[in-house]
């Protein structure tokens, strides 16, 4: 009985399979609409107007909200806790094309704590300057201003450590550094084009 159903949950995946490739055999052709508008040529700066955002339960949390960006441009955009700067990060990154926007995350740059025992660990006041690694993050950031790629950390929050993988970040036409503490650097400030401080009602 085991054998046989093997046996038919085999060529049913089989059957999926060649359906897939079916699939993507298939030539796709995409025409031009007779309205549409040639890009110019060379660099191009981009820009996003009337960004309105709500939660379903909640209310409205961003409104009217225009932001330009220069061609190589870093954007840097803080907050407190809760304030809705992820979101604004993150619905600005929505208006554009895969490869023209990349968000920087502060919280992957939290400082590793493997060298201290896991109660000293969280002991430690997260919500000051000096739990953050600074120097790699600007470092990270002038690589990426240059068009070199970087391996982002990947920070784990129940351990307080760096987990050993890394995320690719490669080069993109506009940087977003979202975080609350990215403005307490004055180096990392000097590097950003545009600064946007979040500000909401704290309920």
């Amino acid at each position: 009985t085991n054998l046989g159903e093997v046996l038919d949950q085999t060529q049913t995946a089989l059957a999926g399979w060649w359906k897939i490739l079916d699939v993507l055999d298939t030539e796709v052709e995409v025409v031009e609409p007779s309205t549409a508008v040639p890009l110019p040529t060379g660099a191009l700066g981009v820009r996003v107007e009337a960004v309105d955002f709500a939660y379903r339960q909640g209310g409205r949390v961003l409104h009217g909200i225009d932001v330009s960006l220069p061609v190589g441009a870093s954007v840097a955009v803080v907050g407190e806790t809760g304030s809705g700067k992820t979101t604004l990060a993150k619905n600005i990154l929505t208006e554009f094309d895969e490869g023209e926007m990349i968000i920087l995350e502060q919280d992957a740059y939290y400082k590793n704590l493997a060298h201290i025992p896991f109660e000293e660990r969280a002991k430690k006041n997260f919500d000051h300057p000096d739990a953050i690694d600074f120097d790699l993050l600007k470092e990270h950031l002038r690589f990426l201003l240059h068009d070199q790629s970087v391996e982002m950390p990947i920070y784990d929050f129940f351990t307080h450590t760096r987990q050993p993988e890394t995320r690719t970040v490669d080069t993109h036409r506009a940087i977003v550094l979202e975080g609350i503490m990215v403005l307490t650097d004055e180096e990392l400030r000097d590097m950003m084009a545009i600064k946007i401080y979040v500000e909401t009602d704290s309920d």
